[in-house]
């Protein structure tokens, strides 16, 4: 039988690491966890990350279109909450809302029902899919950062991701298109309650803390105590206190806006140990 591959594995072999990343691994590969009885950890956000563009919302834009068209299969209804409420959030300035209001949306749908429409966006056929006359980009995995989420796992590291994305896609995504352990990956999560036949389905209830912002860091001290990643990495101002838990010899890889960089104080705990990463979605 011959090993199991991921999307985008062939890309992530011909892709190389920037100038500096390999060496800095080769020392953190000598160092010892910072804590004892913890792995070397790894810890990733996943959209704009470890992926180019944002899967959770191409998933809800999908979903959203199917309940438009009636092709759910757990109900014939329009979810309650629409790409132009979900915009209008995000833009007024209340994105952990947002990113709530969308999981709460997909209550009465089952984990299956999303893993599904998940693989079918990653599988899009084209670089863009349309919902309510909007055109949503399809997110791919990002070949540079697959290449290091392979590299760290190759050197012992347990790699994590934390994301604002609904929870089943987020297990979905880094298990069959990045290699991660699914229960290595976390993101907002539904609890879920008996529908009217008898099925799992999710409630509008959220489990908490909701992983986003300083709820990523209460996520990760929830599931992983006291121990301390030596690598994190993210594209968002609501990502720097996860990456900020990064050890003080350990990196920082950022994908987000390279002005940042250069911001007087400095965001990020350690400023001179963050490696910047230029996304290839612009």
């Amino acid at each position: 039988m011959e090993p199991l591959s991921i999307p985008g594995e062939k890309s992530a072999k011909t892709a190389t690491l920037p100038r500096g990343w390999e060496a800095r691994i080769n020392a953190l590969e000598r160092l010892k966890p910072p804590c004892a009885n913890c792995p070397r950890i790894a810890v990733f956000d996943l959209d704009n990350t470890l992926l180019i563009h944002d899967v959770g919302d191409a998933v809800f834009a999908l979903l959203r279109r199917r309940s438009l068209e009636g092709n759910l299969p757990e109900t014939a209804d329009p979810m309650p909450f629409s790409w132009a409420q979900y915009v209008h959030l995000r833009e007024s300035g209340q994105p952990r809302e947002a990113y709530c209001r969308v999981v709460a949306a997909m209550a009465g749908l089952s984990a299956a029902t999303v893993a599904a429409i998940t693989r079918e966006v990653m599988n899009w056929p084209t670089d863009e899919l349309e919902a309510e006359g909007v055109r949503v980009p399809v997110p791919r995995p990002d070949p540079v950062m697959l290449h290091l989420v392979q590299r760290l796992q190759q050197s012992n590291f347990d790699v994590f991701v934390i994301s604002a994305s609904n929870h089943i896609t987020v297990r979905t995504v880094s298990s069959e298109f990045l290699g991660i352990r699914p229960d290595h990956a976390w993101g907002i999560r539904s609890i879920t309650t008996t529908g009217q036949q008898g099925k799992k389905v999710f409630s509008v209830k959220l489990a908490s803390p909701v992983p986003y912002g300083k709820g990523k860091v209460d996520l990760f001290r929830l599931k992983l105590k006291n121990c301390i990643p030596l690598v994190s990495g993210g594209d968002s101002i609501s990502d720097i206190p996860l990456l900020n838990l990064t050890f003080r010899t350990g990196v920082v890889f950022w994908a987000g806006e390279p002005d940042l960089l250069n911001q007087t104080p400095s965001p990020f705990r350690y400023p001179a140990n963050v490696f910047y990463h230029r996304s290839m979605r612009s």
